[in-house]
């Protein structure tokens, strides 16, 4: 009688449109490096406008992943931790690179001005007073 019905068929019917989502939404590895991703991305040029398509592209990929996965009976969990740690990773390096550039750029800018701080260059000053 129920020779006919596949056994990829009965997988399916066991793996419900609410069991994917439940799992994605259980998910915080994912949508931090979404978010990095994106963000990088911003910097790279990636028109603001776009972001959202990215966003929603990223997480619909998530969510194929996560029904794959459930269906081969996979843990999601650890893909996602791992996906915790790259995001992560890639934050604190953005970060780190972020305040080399924003240092230089704000030591350029004191540069220019003639503002007495400590370990200042007077050497512009001092060629001033010496041509004039």
């Amino acid at each position: 009688m129920f020779a006919h019905v596949s056994v990829l068929t009965v997988l399916l019917a066991v793996i419900t449109l609410e069991m994917v989502l439940a799992a994605v939404l259980a998910l915080t590895g994912f949508p931090a490096l979404f978010a990095v991703l994106v963000n990088v991305g911003k910097v790279l040029g990636l028109p603001d406008g776009l972001a959202p398509v990215v966003s929603f592209g990223l997480n619909l990929v998530l969510f194929v992943f996560v029904a794959v996965m459930l269906f081969l009976g996979k843990d999601v969990v650890v893909y996602d931790q791992l996906a915790d740690t790259v995001a992560k990773i890639l934050a604190l390096v953005i970060q780190l690179l972020g305040g080399l550039v924003m240092t230089k750029l704000w030591h350029e800018g004191l540069k220019r001005t003639d503002v007495p701080l400590l370990g200042a260059s007077y050497s512009r000053r001092a060629a001033r007073v010496a041509k004039g």
